[in-house]
């Protein structure tokens, strides 16, 4: 069981012309072709035995649109209880080792898919 949840900063999104329903949209897409729900605004789950692709495939659409970053204001993963922020490794520049592996894993998921 994973879930993904993604706040974004709405007074940021407002001084961009958009909302959170169009910064989510994209991702919201991307996950359906997984056939991962959305079970609140922003908030990602999948009860399935590969749920971890919830975690893989938002990483990878924010390692390939790294702009959505900077409206974030929280990038959580909760995965079997534990909890752990995202967005703060990426404020810096550096990712820790442990994204780059699933990283990699998605890449070939992707592939196969």
């Amino acid at each position: 069981m994973v879930t993904v949840t993604l706040k974004f900063n709405d007074e940021k999104l407002k001084k961009l012309g958009r909302t959170v329903d169009e910064m989510l949209e994209p991702i919201r897409k991307t996950l359906a072709h997984f056939h991962i729900a959305e079970i609140a605004q922003g908030v990602f789950h999948s009860e399935s035995d590969d749920g971890t692709i919830v975690q893989g495939v938002t990483l990878k659409f924010m390692l390939h649109y790294s702009s959505y970053l900077q409206f974030l204001d929280s990038w959580t993963v909760e995965a079997d209880g534990v909890k752990e922020t995202c967005t703060s490794p990426f404020g810096t520049g550096a990712l820790p080792m442990r994204f780059w592996n699933i990283h990699h894993q998605i890449k070939k998921v992707m592939k196969a898919w």
